[in-house]
């Protein structure tokens, strides 16, 4: 296993291939699935809260993950 290369810049810090806006911290990211599960509701139910806009997320390629911050922000909400 090899280490990330880090790199900043102005704006940004680029960690391996993924970049993040200078401020953010890294938060842990979940899996449409993984999210579910935590808010125990089904993946149609967390696509809808996506779909909505009442959920965001982040793409990463093709894959759609959830911040650990989002999850915290609905199950604060409920």
């Amino acid at each position: 296993m090899h280490e990330m290369e880090n790199y900043t810049c102005n704006r940004y810090i680029i960690y391996g291939s993924i970049r993040v806006k200078r401020g953010d911290t890294m938060d842990r990211l979940f899996t449409v699935k993984e999210t579910a599960q935590i808010l125990k509701l089904s993946v149609r139910q967390v696509y809808n809260l996506i779909k909505s806009g009442h959920l965001q997320v982040i793409k990463i390629n093709k894959s759609t993950r959830v911040r650990e911050k989002e999850i915290k922000r609905i199950t604060e909400g409920l």
